[in-house]
């Protein structure tokens, strides 16, 4: 759900809220009548605060919490859905008004995962790289600039169980039946094995032609250069 303004967006402020409390409300209530639950669009603490207080479980960015979101945030076990190199790659033709707002929302990221860290908000996984052809060819590099908050276990941690606890949340709607996010019995088989130590080197991510030898998802394999 977008609940306030984004990056790339010529008129549309950060700090525009779209949706009065009532509607927010009334999607969360649908939501949980699917069975499942909101995601929020918004940056702000005011706009976080009122997406919180009408039930929705994500917000999807939140680069500018302040210390009483982020509380409130734990204490209503509302997920953090981050994003870093996205707003490390913005290019010039974004014009002036999208690259003043980019730099804004950019300068928000250290205070907000130390925040998220500090009161133990759960943290999923995320690029939102989706129309830079090349920040999308190398949007592994996320693994990479996470590891200035987190150990590079963490960052693992955030991309499989973690995402895969938030995925589930949208419970009989998930496209993905059974557990998720963990190597066990009955388990969706989504696995990755590595040629490397990524707890010792995670940039090896960033070249994953060369360092995954294999690639399973749903149990089938897609390659394999295993002997």
């Amino acid at each position: 759900m977008h609940l306030a303004g984004g990056v790339g967006t010529e008129f549309d402020p950060i700090d525009g809220r779209q949706f009065i409390k009532e509607e927010i409300e009334a999607a969360v209530e649908v939501a949980n009548g699917f069975g499942t639950y909101v995601a929020a669009h918004v940056y702000t603490p005011d706009g976080i605060k009122q997406a919180i207080e009408a039930g929705v479980r994500s917000i999807e960015h939140g680069n500018l919490i302040t210390r009483e979101i982020a509380k409130m945030m734990a204490k209503n076990d509302v997920w953090l859905s981050p994003q870093v190199t996205v707003f490390m790659t913005f290019s010039p033709d974004l014009g002036s008004v999208r690259l003043a707002k980019g730099k804004m929302v950019a300068a928000g990221l250290d205070q907000m995962f130390r925040l998220a860290k500090e009161y133990k908000v759960k943290i999923a996984f995320g690029t939102d790289v989706v129309v830079n052809p090349e920040a999308c060819a190398d949007q592994n590099r996320e693994f990479v600039e996470r590891t200035k908050w987190f150990t590079p276990a963490e960052v693992l941690a955030q991309a499989t169980s973690l995402s895969g606890e938030l995925l589930q949340l949208s419970g009989a709607r998930s496209p993905y039946p059974g557990v998720i996010g963990k190597i066990e019995e009955g388990a969706h088989a989504d696995i990755l094995l590595i040629d490397g130590n990524p707890l010792e080197d995670i940039s090896i991510l960033r070249h994953p032609e060369e360092v995954l030898d294999l690639i399973m998802k749903g149990g089938v394999i897609f390659k394999s250069e295993l002997e």
